[in-house]
C-alpha cells in the first residue's frame, strides 16, 4: 500500500516542477516566428510561438497560435489562428477560423 501511495504521489507533485521551470522563463526566451514579405510556401504552413507574423503568401491552409498572432500576407487557403491577439489585414481565399481575446479582421477574406 505504501509503494501505490508513494507512486501516485510521485506523478501528482512531479509535474509541479515542470510548471514552475516554465514560470521561471524569461523574456530572452520568446519564439518569434516570421514568414518573410518575399517567401512563398506551397504547402500548409503550421507556426507556433509567442509571436507570429506572415508577411509572404502560403499557397495552402495557415495553422497558427501564439501570445500575438498577425497575418498580412496572402493565403491561399484556410486561416486557423488562436492567440492573446490575432491580426488580418492580408488577403484569405478561403474561411477564416479565430480564438483569441482581442480579434481584428480588416483584410479580405473570400470565405467565411
Amino acid at each position: 500500500m505504501k509503494k501505490i501511495f508513494l507512486v501516485l504521489s510521485l506523478f501528482l507533485i512531479l509535474p509541479l516542477f515542470f510548471a514552475t521551470a516554465v514560470l521561471a522563463a524569461n523574456d530572452d526566451d520568446k519564439k518569434v516566428v516570421v514568414l518573410p514579405k518575399d517567401q512563398v510556401v506551397n504547402d500548409n504552413y503550421f507556426a507556433f510561438g509567442d509571436s507570429v507574423t506572415i508577411l509572404g503568401t502560403v499557397n495552402g491552409d495557415v495553422y497558427a497560435a501564439g501570445g500575438d498572432v498577425t497575418i498580412d500576407g496572402v493565403i491561399n487557403g484556410d486561416v486557423l489562428a488562436a492567440g492573446g491577439k490575432v491580426v488580418i489585414r492580408g488577403t484569405v481565399s478561403q474561411d477564416v477560423r479565430i480564438a483569441g481575446g482581442e480579434v481584428e479582421v480588416s483584410g479580405i477574406v473570400n470565405g467565411s
